[in-house]
């Protein structure tokens, strides 16, 4: 080896190990603060709850996407499936939905924790776009309204108080305001939202580093707005499919454990190399079906995008295959992947660059942080 290759593998290793400590801080950091707002998030689930059985009492509301799966933050939208509304044979699957979101749009009108409603009927899967909001004077909003119902009750009787009254009428210490986000969808035959959670969580059991891994790849895009996949960025679902396979390939080739020291480091810069400058989305597609896998040039079961079972998706500028339903590209209108690769590139770069200058560096600049090298690709308070 080399003197230059010896200098370049002491930084590589260096930014492997300061890569490793502050990714695994970020995502325990990101679980205690979504964990913090879990109760205010399940009290909204809860109220919407309520509304979807006064129109289909046997309904329940299921949750899938990000939340169901761990790889949520506390900004994180709900993503929602009503299911068991009895179908009508008038209507086809799409008609049955969008009637449904229809019928529940009009319930959620004057409910006053709902800040703003938008049906999506035109979307493969009719979703009504919720904002919630739960402020200080929710509860006393409610405790009114039970006070007087109380005043304009029969007089007492014998009968103990009804135990359905969830609020006592005593002063209750104020909240914060909580903004919430709910995407309410309806079942359906073509609706794989749940069938998508109960296999992410399996490659997620058999891959411990996958969870960290899409949680700071999705923090990277959010923070560039590319992670709607209705603006041209990535879902969180292509992401999660995009690390799989790149995971999988990866203990294919270097046959490292998942726990061995700075493999979540060497795993994260990997994943920024290959998708921010490697990856040929011209080229190349991503499936998760092995068998399906024609390679590029030996790139490790990456789909030949010219091979002529994939003529139906060749105008779309990214092809990552739908694992549950091989028909579907989740990735159809992901228009701005040239940016989402550069980003991934300059995240790579500024990661090397913040691993060059060092926290001693940062400190004599008068800028102290606990973080090695991740605060410069995110907005990390300390």
């Amino acid at each position: 080896m080399t003197l230059a290759e010896s200098s370049s593998a002491a930084r590589e290793a260096t930014l492997v190990q300061a890569l490793d400590h502050d990714v695994t801080r970020y995502v325990e950091r990101t679980r205690a603060r979504c964990d913090r707002v879990a109760s205010r998030r399940d009290e909204m689930v809860a109220r919407l709850q309520r509304e979807v059985s006064k129109l289909w009492p046997q309904a329940d509301c299921a949750m899938y996407g990000s939340l169901a799966v761990g790889l949520a933050n506390e900004r994180s939208d709900v993503d929602l499936v009503v299911q068991h509304i009895p179908s009508r044979p008038e209507f086809s699957g799409h008609e049955h939905q969008a009637a449904c979101a229809k019928r529940l749009a009009q319930q959620l009108g004057d409910v006053f924790w709902v800040r703003s409603i938008k049906t999506i009927d035109r979307s493969v899967t009719p979703i009504i776009a919720l904002v919630t909001r739960s402020t200080a004077n929710d509860d006393e909003r409610i405790r009114d309204k039970l006070q007087a119902v109380r005043s304009t009750a029969s007089p007492p009787s014998s009968i103990p108080p009804s135990p359905t009254l969830p609020l006592p009428l005593a002063p209750t210490p104020p909240r914060a305001d909580f903004e919430l986000s709910l995407d309410v969808s309806f079942d359906a035959p073509g609706h794989h939202g749940l069938e998508a959670v109960r296999l992410m969580n399996e490659q997620c059991g058999v891959m411990p580093l996958l969870r960290p891994l899409v949680l700071v790849i999705k923090a990277v895009l959010e923070q560039r707005a590319l992670k709607r996949a209705y603006s041209g960025g990535l879902s969180s679902y292509a992401v999660l499919i995009m690390a799989v396979r790149f995971l999988r390939d990866w203990h294919h080739h270097t046959h490292e454990p998942d726990g061995a020291p700075g493999a979540l480091g060497r795993v994260v810069l990997g994943f920024l190399r290959f998708f921010g400058q490697q990856f040929s989305p011209e080229r190349q597609g991503i499936t998760l079906r092995e068998r399906e896998r024609f390679s590029v040039d030996g790139g490790g079961g990456y789909l030949r995008r010219d091979h002529p079972t994939l003529t139906m998706f060749r105008c779309d500028s990214l092809l990552v295959i739908d694992p549950i339903n091989p028909a579907n590209n989740v990735c159809k209108h992901c228009y701005r992947i040239n940016e989402v690769q550069r980003t991934l590139a300059e995240a790579l770069t500024a990661l090397e660059a913040a691993a060059l200058v060092g926290p001693a560096a940062s400190a004599a600049a008068g800028r102290t942080t606990e973080w090695r090298v991740l605060h410069a690709v995110l907005k990390l308070d300390d």
